[in-house]
């Protein structure tokens, strides 16, 4: 492994160690060795355990190093049994080679090819929902005394992150290998979801939302991701989690959800806790956070089965209202109108915003056009918006003369008075 590792490290060997015959079979071999019972059954002994740790850490980085090379990814996610010993490799470890395994991952996820197959694999989600989860490694600890002292023969097991915006992770923290459980009790006041004492664990939630991010691209992905619902469960947990960095990505994961139209109805209906999680996320300090929380809540709208259930959402319409007027991003603000038009044309939604005085406001206010930063579009939605109000108003107001209308021979002919669009505004929606 550690021949395999250095060999792995210069550029021009990597697609020739690659397209070996028997190299990644061998590789693979090496992770399978923990069996179905885990680390601590198949090696009894701490010193043989320690050995393979050690052996099972080299063969993820140079899996790590192959996967780098581009042109390795396609044959590297089709040999076989090793996605599946990537996964429990994820599953057992709780240290750096589950750091490097999520970024092995989250390399083959670049390549559009392996997207839709790779959302396919079985215990896939199962695993990266457990490296999300923020109590994830603390329910393990509870199934395990001890982690053993790691024997760290080298100093060179560095798995770079993928998410590499946010700052590399380092190499394995040395002050950790001395204690006998690097998992600090969960506490309020003093736990992070990126400053975890773990620091390997932190890295493996960075790359895991890199894999997320590249397979969500694909419509086939955010239908079947929709409908796992530890998955969902997992990002609302991480997207409340507002003193966090990385809870725009898990709002941004959700926002990808909704451009598929068919989950729109199970989003609102099914996944109660999504919609909530949105408002949440929309009055959030980082600024992509409530960019894409506004995207959900557009695409969420555009469907008339749902627009009565999320304009009903507690403070759902003020938080709209407030971004639609007071937002200094272009796309944020034009998303929240958006947004706020959609629930106008459904007429169950008249009552809940005429009791929220903020939505006339807002569209009169946008209509008027005195801000600077109103653009010809958003005045043309907050007018759209008010004419379907207005329609339904006229709607209440003339029912009684329709009922009469029915009862006469010659029914009068209405007057011919402006009809709304009723056409809805969507975010990158798939067709």
């Amino acid at each position: 492994c550690g021949a395999l590792k250095l060999l792995s490290s210069k550029k021009k060997n990597r697609k020739k160690l690659c397209w070996t015959v028997g190299t990644l079979p061998a590789l693979t071999s090496v992770l399978d060795d923990v069996g179905p019972y885990g680390i601590e059954t198949a090696f009894p002994d701490i010193r043989t355990r320690n050995e393979y740790d050690e052996a099972r850490k080299r063969t993820v980085q140079t899996l790590l190093n192959l996967a780098a090379q581009k042109e390795n990814r396609i044959v590297m996610f089709h040999s076989p049994g090793l996605v599946q010993a990537l996964i429990r490799t994820i599953e057992e470890d709780m240290m750096d080679a589950r750091q490097g395994a999520c970024a092995v991952l989250a390399f083959f996820a670049r390549t559009p090819q392996n997207r839709i197959l790779m959302g396919k694999v079985p215990h896939l989600l199962d695993a990266i929902s457990a490296v999300l989860n923020p109590d994830g490694d603390r329910k393990k600890i509870l199934f395990k005394k001890t982690l053993p002292p790691t024997i760290n023969k080298s100093a060179d097991h560095t798995f770079p992150t993928e998410m590499g915006k946010h700052g590399s992770l380092g190499s394995h923290d040395k002050g950790a290998e001395e204690k006998e459980d690097v998992i600090a009790p969960l506490s309020p006041k003093n736990h992070s979801f990126d400053d975890d004492p773990n620091k390997c664990l932190n890295g493996a939630r960075q790359n895991t939302f890199a894999l997320l991010m590249h397979l969500i691209k694909e419509k086939e992905n955010a239908f079947l991701f929709a409908r796992h619902e530890e998955l969902i469960f997992t990002l609302v947990m991480v997207s409340k989690l507002q003193d966090s960095p990385s809870h725009a990505h898990a709002v941004a994961i959700m926002a990808h959800l909704t451009r598929h139209e068919e989950n729109a109805k199970w989003i609102v209906m099914r996944l109660r806790n999504v919609v909530p999680a949105l408002v949440t996320a929309a009055q959030s300090p980082n600024d992509d956070s409530r960019k894409f929380a506004c995207y959900a809540l557009q695409n969420l709208s555009q469907n008339k089965s749902c627009r009565q259930e999320v304009a009903n959402t507690p403070e759902l319409l003020v938080v709209i209202c407030a971004l639609a007027m007071e937002s200094t991003d272009h796309t944020e603000k034009l998303s929240a109108i958006s947004a706020l038009k959609n629930l106008t044309d459904d007429p169950g939604n008249l009552v809940p915003m005429t009791n929220t005085p903020q939505c006339f406001a807002t569209l009169i206010r946008i209509a008027h056009g005195q801000e600077s930063d109103t653009t010809e579009e958003m005045r043309y939605l907050a007018c759209d918006g008010l004419a379907t109000l207005s329609h339904w108003f006229r709607k209440v107001a003339t029912s009684a003369q329709s009922m009469e209308n029915e009862t006469q021979e010659e029914p009068k002919s209405p007057h011919s008075l402006f009809v709304p669009s009723l056409k809805v505004v969507t975010w990158n929606q798939w067709e």
